[in-house]
């Protein structure tokens, strides 16, 4: 079998993604040509793949057409009194000439088997290409729900969502729950919306790095307990940090994030304002996907904390990058609160879900027992995550692709 997918990846760091780097791995496992059309920013995190079976298409964009955007950004911020507003418009701006960019190239190319399109920010391309493929899949990571409405500048993009999905023949959701509120949003058909959640590829665990220990100067007889992933308030990261001056002292504690200045302002600096004292670590280098998971796994205990707003912070079990990842390095892990994690943890006992004001009391019980727990994780994560099952129900039957 030898069919012809382009992965349109707009505004989202590929480096980082660990279902969209699974899924190219995935696709060319099984013969698929795949063309990676994607923006300047999202590779800022360092991704290759070795198979010749894999091409990808990096946006360029004139000088003229930057600047014409920084001008425009200035224009609107002189005028503007709504600072979301702001961001929103310049991100549509940049987002249509994405797509002015990715359908020139793909006018130039054989016609795909299927086009999937990753995330609501790569969507915007639907409308604008010219030669459509046999298929159009909607990779829908972040669900956009109507739990929202308090931030009101998610209206339009939720609107441009919607409108775009006209063009798409299946949706591919990362849960079941997920896949329903999807369908219960937009109306679109529940029989042509499929699950492929965030989930490992199997094989063998990561083997640890000393990166962190070598970069901050940490002691050895420390014990790392380590964020990764997006810095933002909904992730409990303040709330976190205020803990820390209850936990064992031989822990610390590191937060990693892969783009460079995010502790200088914002929400950002007002985490190393809080950190000032503890002993706690902000690292921002851009390692690409390897390098990380090794860092990663020479930790004592992963935290995936996440704010109950919405849905897409509600529903997380099977579309957190980083629950999996800790459980894939055979790393416990300690998470938010919510009944679905709970349940889990408590059947698993490869962590704890709890508030963030609980985390010092989830330290002391994973650390009275730690072997257990960290061989329960390393159980979990092979017993109960397959990405190769869930890719190839997704993919079975569609455009007469047929796995054996």
């Amino acid at each position: 079998m030898n069919k012809r997918i382009a992965l349109i990846i707009g505004f989202y760091p590929l480096g980082t993604s660990s279902v969209l780097i699974n899924l190219i791995e995935m696709l060319v496992r099984n013969n698929f040509y795949v063309d990676i059309y994607i923006d300047s920013f999202s590779m800022i995190i360092p991704f290759s793949h070795p198979s010749d079976k894999v091409n990808i298409l990096i946006e360029s964009r004139p000088f003229y057409i930057k600047l014409l955007n920084r001008l425009y950004y200035y224009f609107l911020k002189l005028f503007q009194k709504n600072n979301i507003l702001i961001k929103i418009k310049n991100a549509s701006i940049n987002y249509f000439h994405f797509s002015i960019w990715t359908n020139n190239i793909i006018k130039r190319k054989p016609t795909y088997n299927i086009i999937l399109f990753a995330n609501f920010s790569s969507i915007y391309v639907s409308s604008s290409i010219k030669k459509q493929p046999e298929t159009s899949i909607y990779y829908n990571l972040e669900i956009l729900d109507n739990e929202m409405a308090g931030e009101t500048h998610w209206n339009e993009i939720r609107e441009i969502e919607r409108i775009h999905l006209k063009y798409m023949d299946w949706v591919f959701a990362t849960s079941q729950k997920r896949g329903e509120c999807f369908q219960k949003l937009t109306d679109f058909p529940s029989d042509r919306i499929r699950i492929l959640p965030v989930l490992s590829i199997s094989g063998d665990k990561p083997q640890p790095s000393d990166y962190f220990y070598k970069k901050f100067n940490i002691s050895k007889i420390k014990k790392i307990i380590i964020i990764t992933g997006s810095i933002s308030k909904r992730l409990l990261q303040l709330e976190i940090i205020n803990t820390v001056k209850y936990w064992p002292k031989d822990i610390v504690l590191v937060i990693h994030t892969w783009r460079e200045g995010t502790f200088n302002n914002g929400y950002g600096l007002l985490l190393k304002e809080a950190a000032n004292g503890l002993p706690v670590f902000f690292s921002t280098e851009s390692l690409d996907y390897n390098d990380i998971i090794s860092a990663i796994a020479s930790a004592y205990i992963g935290l995936a904390f996440y704010d109950d707003f919405d849905t897409n912070m509600k529903e997380i079990l099977l579309s957190s990058n980083k629950i999996i990842e800790y459980l894939r390095c055979g790393i416990p892990v300690i998470t938010s609160y919510n009944f679905d994690l709970y349940t889990f943890f408590k059947n698993n006992k490869c962590g704890l879900s709890v508030n963030p004001n609980d985390i010092p009391n989830a330290i002391n019980t994973i650390s009275n027992d730690y072997m257990t727990y960290k061989n329960a994780s390393i159980i979990t994560s092979n017993n109960n995550f397959s990405f190769e099952k869930y890719f190839y129900n997704a993919f079975n039957g569609i455009n007469n692709i047929n796995f054996n």
